[in-house]
């Protein structure tokens, strides 16, 4: 059934204000960083919470606690209405051809030349473990619920590496601790997992498969600087 014209303008008047406010939060942003003064970013924040109610099409979602967003919320779809058209909500893309000198000679240096960057820095006297990217995923269907999905993807002429995701924990303070990466699987429903040696265990923490008919291995270990006893110490820990 072709739009009214009434649906249309409507669908046009919502994605011109939206237009709008993505320009005035980014003139506005870089105006504060220019002038340097706390009052306009704080005038800017009070327009953008003002107006934010123009992008709210839908339910204010959360995992746990629903806290009101302090600058901007981008919402669509309900439960009685939800989403029901195919494309994402909000899309990033960059094309790129750099030399590495750009970047200071560091070809990996993706902060550099990142589609996206997020930070959150806690300081001396902060009372919270600082984030800086928090997703959130809820099923109530027979398919999955999934937080993330990143695909690394070698294609064409390309000889590096298709790598999914890179996850480091760094220590700079000597009294400070790290770890790579934490996994939890937290089973609150009540009923006790179970174990499945053909496949995928309804209540694993880690499932690691190497796919394709041509895959390798399943998970690899080894150390970034060669050591050959941090080696031997790795051999070790797999074949035990």
């Amino acid at each position: 059934m072709p739009l009214s014209k009434t649906a249309i303008t409507s669908s046009m008047r919502k994605a011109t204000w939206s237009l709008c406010i993505l320009t005035f939060a980014f003139l506005g942003g870089a105006l504060a960083q220019t002038v340097g003064g706390s009052i306009i970013g704080r005038a800017i924040g009070d327009v953008m919470q003002a107006t934010q109610v123009l992008t709210q099409h839908g339910t204010s979602q959360s995992m746990f606690v629903n806290y009101k967003a302090q600058l901007w919320e981008l919402s669509e779809g309900q439960a009685k209405v939800p989403v029901a058209k195919a494309g994402p909500l909000f899309k990033i893309s960059r094309t790129e051809s750099m030399s590495s000198a750009a970047c200071g000679d560091n070809s990996v240096d993706n902060e550099c030349n990142a589609a996206l960057a997020v930070y959150a820095v806690g300081t001396a006297a902060s009372g919270m473990q600082s984030n800086a990217v928090y997703g959130g995923a809820k099923t109530q269907s027979a398919h999955d619920g999934v937080a993330g999905v990143f695909i690394g993807d070698a294609s064409g002429a390309a000889t590096g590496i298709g790598t999914g995701t890179y996850i480091e924990g760094r220590r700079d303070a000597a009294g400070a601790r790290l770890v790579g990466a934490e996994i939890r699987a937290n089973n609150q429903s009540g009923v006790a997992g179970s174990y499945y040696p053909g496949g995928f265990s309804p209540t694993g923490a880690l499932w690691l498969t190497a796919s394709g008919a041509n895959s390798g291995v399943g998970a690899s270990l080894g150390s970034v600087k060669g050591d050959a006893r941090a080696q031997e110490r790795l051999s070790s820990l797999a074949d035990s």
